[in-house]
């Protein structure tokens, strides 16, 4: 029998249906998922030392260089789990433990090469922010990781999620978390039909209820077990509602299959003031339908024309700049352009080969270059179609020496560029849609590449 402690006194906003007015509610949920939660948790690498099978003040130390390592180490599981997938997150955590092991020797290193242990997961700003948050610790704080939600958001890069899954989850600090999985698990929960993403009074209630939720006892051991319901049980599609221990108390559930309410007018009128659960049971919400979101926008499209310049071997890379989409990561050489016209296009291939020969590489004509037809990627936002050309230039006209390492420009205003081998391209900061465009260069039978000289004179005959 897992031992509870007493009942926070705060209480969420909203309606009594929308929230939990009972004290022995909460207590039976904290006590049923908890149970649940440490029979079926999945074994992941961030989790060890946790205190999941353990009594509830059986806790690590919070002072000292175990805890603070602890610390570090959720800190990077959270940050990379951001917006991606566990199974992905494992090869990449391990791999990031293994080269930085303390946040010293992560503070320590360049910030090039975390963009090379970090390539490939996605979201690159956050590589960055975790690297300036760790040198701030550091250097600021004698190495000291804070041991509170409130202290740890002012870290670069640190959110409320962020610094309350630490906080709870090391040091034990009552407070809850809400992340897109909390999310789904609460909505459907109590109900809560307001759409739950960029709406402040639904965040500020799904906040309130998730700190009138969490254990006093076990505070990181149940916000991970709400986190590790919602990735498990409480799926968006399908959820598995037979085998989740707190179904009993699902409002979503109940109003999907019309027990939520034994007197659906009555209902109506009663919820008339509560915009946070409002429904008509008459034509209940799936549970499929929770949470209840903004549509979401759909990407800007954006095409680039993409040059692959290969002397020897190697293959020419620049160095975007350390701000914005991609900060700091290498890549082909390429142009935006406006349109797929014969216009823009011409344009773009022109402007790529003015860049091309800005870099120390000799003029290279597009008219000599080989399509390889289109790349396609899509971001949270942008979907880019990348045209992908090649263009190979004999060793006696290279006009530089190919060197594996970054080098500066002749002129300030241009990116840094390095010439790498298919090995080094592999294990250098390369993004995802520059490793989609190797990929199409070497997968496919150069006779199916189209010379870009009959692009010209098609282009010359018709205008």
């Amino acid at each position: 029998r897992i031992e509870m402690a007493a009942v926070a006194s705060k209480r969420a906003s909203g309606c009594s249906r929308c929230t939990f007015e009972e004290d022995k509610d909460v207590v039976d949920l904290r006590c049923g998922l908890l149970q649940w939660y440490d029979q079926h948790q999945r074994k992941l690498p961030w989790r060890r030392g946790s205190t999941a099978k353990g009594a509830p003040g059986d806790v690590p130390p919070l002072h000292g260089p175990t805890v603070n390592t602890r610390a570090y180490a959720v800190w990077v599981s959270e940050v990379m789990l951001q917006q991606t997938q566990v199974a992905t997150v494992i090869e990449y955590y391990t791999k990031w433990m293994t080269t930085w092991p303390t946040i010293e020797l992560l503070a320590a290193a360049p910030l090039e090469r975390v963009n090379e242990v970090w390539a490939g997961l996605g979201y690159y700003s956050r590589a960055r922010r975790l690297h300036e948050g760790a040198r701030h610790v550091v250097s600021v704080l004698d190495g000291t990781i804070p041991s509170t939600a409130v202290e740890l958001q002012k870290l670069p890069g640190i959110g409320p999620y962020t610094a309350a899954a630490i906080a709870s989850i090391v040091f034990g600090e009552v407070v809850g978390v809400v992340d897109g999985n909390v999310i789904r698990v609460l909505t459907r929960l109590r109900g809560i039909t307001a759409e739950a993403n960029g709406q402040a009074a639904t965040t500020k209630h799904l906040w309130e209820l998730a700190d009138r939720l969490v254990d006093p006892a076990r505070s990181g051991d149940f916000n991970q077990a709400v986190m590790e319901l919602g990735a498990t049980v409480c799926n968006p599609k399908k959820p598995r509602c037979s085998e989740c221990p707190i179904s009993a108390q699902c409002r979503g559930r109940k109003q999907a299959v019309g027990q939520a309410d034994a007197d659906p007018v009555a209902a109506v009128v009663d919820d008339t003031e509560c915009t946070l659960c409002k429904y008509d049971p008459r034509h209940p919400p799936d549970i499929e339908s929770f949470p209840f979101k903004k549509g979401k926008k759909k990407p800007t499209e954006h095409d680039f024309i993409v040059l692959v310049v290969e002397t020897r071997g190697t293959y020419l890379l620049t160095q975007r700049p350390k701000e914005g989409l991609l900060g700091g990561m290498w890549e082909f050489p390429n142009e935006s352009i406006e349109s797929t016209s014969d216009a823009d296009m011409k344009r773009g291939l022109a402007r790529v080969a003015a860049a091309v020969k800005k870099l120390a590489v000799t003029a290279l004509s597009p008219k000599r270059w080989l399509s390889h037809g289109t790349v396609e990627h899509i971001f949270s936002h942008r979907h880019h179609t990348y045209h992908v050309y090649t263009a190979a230039v004999p060793a006696t006209r290279s006009t530089s020496t190919p060197h594996p390492h970054p080098q500066a420009s002749a002129e300030a205003d241009d990116p840094p560029t390095r010439w790498v081998s298919v090995k080094e391209f592999a294990e250098a900061a390369v993004s995802t849609n520059m490793k989609k465009v190797m990929k199409k260069i070497n997968g496919e039978p150069k006779r199916k590449n189209a010379s870009v000289s009959k692009f010209f004179k098609r282009v010359k005959k018709e205008h």
